[in-house]
């Protein structure tokens, strides 16, 4: 049997641009677009990181993170609470944790340059 002939690198991109229009929202479910997709939740998932080398929840996690980063050098004086709700992280202190360890600094830090 063969597999049907989507467009695999669209269905790719259709993920990535819905990550990418709802990333900021904490309320973000991602496995609700990836369960609504005509093709089984892991051949969607094997396919994105076939793609782009990358899982589609860390591929969220990365965007939201890289998004505070820059938000914190364009505003170093802004609340992590703030940053972490217009990054769409509804708990600071798990943000918190998540930036240290993909920066190895804590936001506060990282804002001040250290």
């Amino acid at each position: 049997l063969r597999r049907p002939s989507a467009p695999q690198p669209q269905l790719v991109e259709d993920i990535a641009r819905n990550i990418q229009q709802n990333y900021t929202n904490p309320l973000y479910d991602l496995d609700e677009p990836l369960r609504s997709a005509p093709y089984c939740y892991d051949y969607l998932c094997r396919l994105f990181r076939q793609e782009l080398h990358t899982t589609p929840h860390k591929y969220l996690t990365d965007l939201r993170l890289q998004s505070a980063a820059d938000a914190l050098r364009a505003n170093p004086g802004s609340s992590i609470s703030e940053i972490a709700r217009l990054c769409g992280y509804s708990d600071p202190l798990y943000f918190s944790r998540m930036f240290k360890k993909k920066y190895g600094a804590s936001p506060r830090e990282y804002a001040k340059g250290k």
